[in-house]
């Protein structure tokens, strides 16, 4: 997971816990100096951070500490059949309809399928 970073944070990047859990941040300014940033866990629990993200500064390392959402980049594959009968998989485009043009008229064609990268 990327470590949390504040201002990624306040430009509105999406932020998660160490569990997983979406975090949606309620403020960055709550009137506490350890403590001032205030986020929605899970859509269920409000809990405070410091700057860094930490939910307990004392205790080290928390399933709620903030860290940065992973980000995924998305494409599209062609599958084939090859005479084998073996699956393979195309290069990857941008978009679905550059994947479908790419496919032309192959009659090995399968289908076309969204993969995502997950970018760190």
């Amino acid at each position: 997971m990327k470590k949390f970073d504040l201002e990624a944070a306040k430009a509105g990047a999406p932020v998660v816990t160490r569990s997983g859990k979406k975090a949606r941040i309620l403020c960055f300014d709550r009137e506490s100096v350890e403590y001032p940033i205030v986020a929605l866990i899970g859509g269920v629990s409000t809990l405070s951070f410091t700057e860094t993200g930490l939910y307990d500064s004392f205790s080290g390392s928390n399933e709620n500490d903030l860290f940065m959402a992973p980000q995924k980049k998305e494409y599209w594959v062609n599958v084939y059949k090859d005479r084998f009968d073996i699956v393979e998989a195309g290069q990857c485009h941008n978009s679905e309809a550059d994947a479908i043009k790419a496919k032309a008229n192959d009659r090995n064609y399968l289908t076309t399928v969204k993969i995502y990268e997950e970018l760190v």
